[in-house]
């Protein structure tokens, strides 16, 4: 097993990298407050989900963190996401008509 896939908190990790999420929202002040820029919550929230969608097709592809989150333009596509989500068993709150 690649190294980036261990449940420790530190560099390289893919729990690192979902970890830094909500420190990176908490930062933004877009978690746990009422924060009246709805324009800056929106985009935080965005790329919040944007990246977790990339932690897991990357985990559902066995990738190692660095693959995935690379710097460069990189396209996700839902259907990954969505894919990836059942494949990995993930709970979800949403249904998708795709």
């Amino acid at each position: 097993m690649h190294p980036s896939f261990e449940p420790v908190d530190r560099n390289g990790t893919y729990y690192r990298r979902i970890k830094d999420i909500r420190l990176g929202l908490k930062e933004l002040g877009i978690v746990n407050s009422p924060n009246e820029n709805k324009g800056i919550q929106f985009l935080g929230n965005f790329f919040a989900c944007e990246k977790l969608g990339f932690a897991i097709v990357g985990i559902n592809n066995n990738k190692p963190v660095g693959e995935v989150f690379d710097r460069g333009f990189k396209e996700l596509k839902l259907n990954d996401v969505v894919a990836a989500v059942k494949e990995l068993k993930l709970r979800r709150s949403f249904t998708l008509a795709i």
